[in-house]
Formats: structure tokens, C-alpha cells, sequence
């Protein structure tokens, strides 16, 4: 059954393969982008008419409500929220640049939930309400534990997975008709980390469609393979 499917940050990398895939499975997706040019290329890129471009600034409220606004007058509801815009920053010493930090939280955890927020009373007009939070394993503590971690290089990008992963399981509780999963996509080759990624995107995608965005749980981190994480 086709699905009414949002994905944020979806112009490049693991967002951009939520949108191609899941759209050539038949799903109507709106492909999220804080740049709509960008956006309008990507969507063009993939060639399909259910992919839509979507003017989506995560940490700007005006730009969420005109998509929520957008999407109230097409659809009528959202079925699948995958909230996968996220920035990083390389930082390699034990004084934590504030400034940065609260730019990657403001995208990776306020813009998460300042989205979620926003299209809840959407979801809860679907017969089958799901949202993913794509995470990462450096969100861990059982991860970032280990003295020689690599999370010791991307410490504020590692603490907003963190708290996505804690606002994931809450989430969860309290939205209790509604299916919320977070999962981490794998060390793939993006922008995101300048293309060092060992995984290809368009690989570890595949198995998160086929094994992860449609799973029955709710308040469970999974890795990109559909096996299950601890926190």
C-alpha cells in the first residue's frame, strides 16, 4: 500500500536514497530541503512524479509550517516521517567550541523535534503513523566509552545523537499510536564526513527500507541492517 512518506535534509547522501528508494517502490515522498533549488535538482535527478520537492528548513519554524501547511492541503496526513537531516564538525580537543555546539544541536536534536512537533497532529491522521530518527552508533555510550573512540573527534556531533537517541525512546512512550525507531544508517561516504565513509549509501539504505523504516517496534535503535542496538 502506498504511504505519504516526508524525508528531511534529502538532497544529497542517505537522504537523498530515502527519497529515490522509496519512491520507486510507488511511495508519494516529499524530498525535504533547506534549499529548494537543491531540492528541485535532486527531485529531478531521481526522474519520478510521486517525488516531490519540499522547502524544508529544519531550524526555521515559518519554513516547517509552510511544509506542514503544504502538506495538510495535498494529502491530508503523513504516514512516514524519516527525520534525517544532520550536521557535523570535525573538533579534536577537550574545549568545546559552544557556538558549534549549539548549531549542531540546533539542526540534529531542536530541528528533529521541532519537526516531529509540527507534523503530529498529521501522523495521528494516518492509519498507521511511523517516525525514524536516523542516529548514529557514536550516540551511544556504550560506543563512546572507549578511550580510543572516533567519536572523541566530533564530540558535539556525538553528544546531539545522544540526546536524539534519549528523545527517540521518550518519544516513543508518549506517542503511543504512533511507531517511533531510530537507527543508525553506518559510516557511509557523505558530505557529512567528506566522503570518508566506507559504506555506500545507496547500499545500507536499501536494507533500512527493507528492514527497518516499516518494522512493528516502536522505541528501538536499530543499525542500518535491521539488527538491534544497544544504548
Amino acid at each position: 500500500m502506498s504511504k505519504i512518506i516526508l524525508v528531511t535534509g534529502a538532497n544529497q547522501g542517505i537522504g537523498f536514497q530515502f527519497a529515490k528508494q522509496l519512491g520507486e517502490l510507488g511511495h508519494t515522498v516529499y524530498l525535504g530541503a533547506r534549499d529548494i533549488k537543491k531540492g528541485e535538482e535532486a527531485v529531478a535527478k531521481i526522474g519520478l512524479k510521486n517525488v516531490h520537492p519540499l522547502l524544508l528548513d529544519v531550524t526555521k519554524e515559518e519554513s516547517i509550517k509552510e511544509s506542514v501547511k503544504k502538506i495538510q492541503q495535498e494529502q491530508k496526513h503523513l504516514d512516514v516521517l524519516i527525520n534525517n537531516a544532520g550536521i557535523a564538525k570535525y573538533e579534536g580537543k577537550p574545549e568545546v567550541d559552544v557556538d558549534l555546539l549549539k548549531d549542531i544541536f540546533d539542526t540534529n536534536v531542536f530541528g528533529v523535534v521541532r519537526v516531529t512537533n509540527a507534523f503530529i497532529p498529521l501522523l495521528k491522521s494516518s492509519s498507521s503513523p511511523i517516525v525514524l530518527n536516523v542516529s548514529s552508533t557514536v550516540g551511544s555510550t556504550g560506543f563512546v566509552s572507549d578511550p580510543n573512540t572516533t567519536a572523541n573527534s566530533f564530540l558535539s556531533y556525538a553528544a546531539s545523537k545522544s540526546a536524539l537517541n534519549t528523545y527517540s525512546i521518550l518519544l516513543s512512550h508518549l506517542l503511543q499510536d504512533v511507531k517511533v525507531n531510530f537507527v543508525s544508517p553506518g559510516y557511509c561516504g557523505t558530505n557529512l564526513n567528506n566522503f570518508a565513509g566506507t559504506l555506500d549509501p545507496k547500499d545500507t539504505v536499501k536494507l533500512m527500507v527493507e528492514r527497518v523504516v516499516f518494522a512493528e517496534t516502536t522505541g528501538q535503535f536499530y543499525d542500518y541492517d535491521g539488527s538491534k542496538l544497544d544504548l
